[in-house]
């Protein structure tokens, strides 16, 4: 079964013609507790920005998304017309030269209109040749290249998806293998315990002469008590049932990332717990090596959406 898992770092681009002005669309995702739109326009249009956000929602879950509508200056426009950044000021200024022109013809002005000449005309004509588009407008000509972006963008997230997935798998895996190990050494935390007290026992005996024998009886109930408070069952069987959770949320439709990372925080004070009440060294090492895993499936669940 293919993955769902989708990485929250993307990109997106489209271009289109509005208005006979060429425009390029940007979106950029990265790391978020939640789903936060950021939308820069061209157009005072507060109706384009909701509509806007409003896809922006349909296609993403979470995820930081910043959408950058820009004028001009795109590498090409529909139906292969080449309007890079040189194309476009060439025809902007052979407009801004053609009114020049009228106005001298019409007010009888002698000079030539040299490239300094363009320049100021420019930043007095610049917005007054290209009025603001009407949202329905707007709408129309964005909307299918927002879609666009959006659709490049999460084949992006994606395919990194799949990379992080893997990972999760092998650190899943390591994790029960360890767990496994920890129970097959927590069968013999009883008689290292009972052995240790023994031999501490019969070290107070042979020092005081007062001391003849143990009592077996009193014996087993100290390594009874210390036993159970050493018993770590039901931390390893909910480390193995929050992992099989996990295994489970993979298979699931996006969004993960929120439910993944309340899982590997509850595996990671299971194993906390594991490793507070056990006396066995080998067991403590263990528990170490799984707080190692448990880095590595947090953080790839604070990248996935």
């Amino acid at each position: 079964m293919s993955t769902r898992f989708r990485s929250m770092t993307a990109f997106g681009r489209s271009t289109f013609l509005c208005a006979q002005m060429p425009y390029s669309v940007e979106i950029r995702t990265t790391n978020s507790r939640f789903l936060d739109v950021r939308i820069y326009l061209p157009w005072g249009l507060p109706e384009v920005e909701r509509q806007v956000i409003k896809r922006v929602r349909e296609w993403l879950k979470r995820g930081r998304v910043e959408i950058s509508v820009k004028k001009g200056l795109v590498e090409s426009a529909k139906g292969g017309e080449e309007m890079g950044q040189q194309v476009f000021l060439t025809k902007r200024f052979e407009r801004i030269l053609g009114i020049l022109e009228g106005i001298k013809k019409d007010l009888n002005v002698k000079g030539e209109c040299g490239m300094d000449v363009l320049l100021r005309a420019h930043e007095i004509l610049g917005e007054e040749l290209e009025p603001p588009p009407k949202s329905d407008e707007v709408l129309e000509n964005l909307m299918p290249e927002v879609d666009e972006a959006l659709e490049a963008l999460v084949k992006m997230r994606k395919q990194e998806g799949v990379a992080m997935d893997r990972a999760m798998a092998d650190s899943l895996e390591a994790v029960t293998v360890l767990s496994d190990s920890i129970m097959t050494l927590a069968a013999e935390v009883p008689k290292s315990i009972r052995r240790r007290l023994e031999e501490r026992l019969s070290c107070l005996i042979e020092g005081d002469a007062s001391c003849s024998s143990v009592d077996s009886v009193r014996l087993a109930q100290e390594v009874a008590i210390l036993a159970d408070k050493a018993d770590i069952t039901e931390e390893i069987t909910r480390i193995k049932s929050h992992i099989e959770q996990i295994r489970a949320t993979r298979k699931l439709e996006p969004p993960h990332g929120r439910k993944l990372e309340f899982l590997v925080q509850e595996i990671q004070r299971e194993v906390n717990t594991v490793a507070s009440k056990t006396p066995d060294v080998r067991i403590a090492r263990a528990a170490v090596e799984i707080k190692t895993e448990i880095e590595r499936m947090r953080e790839i669940a604070q990248n996935v959406e």
